[in-house]
């Protein structure tokens, strides 16, 4: 495998897995020698954009994307979803 990227809004995972399920999986692709860069991020939908965006630019180039499996924390519990914004649930 050449190059694993995982991002998740740390805040609320709309519908999708949270973080604190994905870590052990990024911790098990680690270990077993995958490249993989594995982020959390905080604040709205789409925080992850440009981190994603050049991710698939590296790679679309041929470019080796950093790994980051040394510095892998599990994440803090999720923030509590922000009033007033639709289907931030």
């Amino acid at each position: 495998m050449r190059d694993v990227a995982a991002s998740v809004d740390a805040d609320r995972c709309g519908g999708r897995r949270p973080p604190r399920r994905q870590h052990p999986a990024a911790a098990a692709l680690c270990a077993g020698g995958n490249p993989l860069v594995w982020k959390t991020y905080s604040g709205i939908v789409n925080a992850a954009f440009d981190d994603e965006l050049a991710f698939v630019r590296r790679a679309l180039n041929a470019q080796t994307n950093e790994s980051n499996c040394g510095t892998l924390t599990a994440p803090a519990a999720p923030e509590p979803a922000t009033a007033g914004i639709r289907f931030n649930d």
